[in-house]
């Protein structure tokens, strides 16, 4: 995923499957990461986007599987209403059910490292 993050200067992954990735990407790269929550959490710090401010940044956003890529562009979605640009949504796993053209029909970059084809899954 690091591959894909040149033109990014923060990488950034929806709450829970997605967190270890972008930590990991952001660590190969050498760039800071955010977390982006779906809801607010009381016991935390209350904020939508943990990490690293992308008010102005540039921002990658890696995510484990893409089904239909409702929770990515959600993210997506909330790291734009923090004043971000997304570069691109990169996939480990693209389950080839929508979230490609999704992500295209919202404007963004869409890119998968495995597909459901390549792991001859169905």
């Amino acid at each position: 995923m690091a591959a894909f993050a040149d033109d990014a200067d923060v990488i950034a992954g929806p709450e829970l499957g997605a967190v270890a990735l972008a930590a990991a990407t952001a660590m190969a790269c050498g760039k800071p990461f955010a977390i982006v929550r779906k809801v607010r959490k009381e016991y935390a710090t209350g904020k939508l986007i943990e990490g690293t401010d992308v008010r102005e940044k540039r921002v990658l956003l890696v995510e484990d599987v893409g089904t239909t890529a409702g929770a990515a562009l959600e993210a997506a979605s909330t790291l734009t209403d923090a004043g971000a640009t997304i570069t691109r949504l990169v996939f480990a796993i693209d389950r080839m059910e929508g979230a490609r053209e999704n992500v295209q029909a919202a404007g963004h970059e869409f890119q998968a490292i495995l597909n459901t084809e390549d792991l001859r899954i169905k």
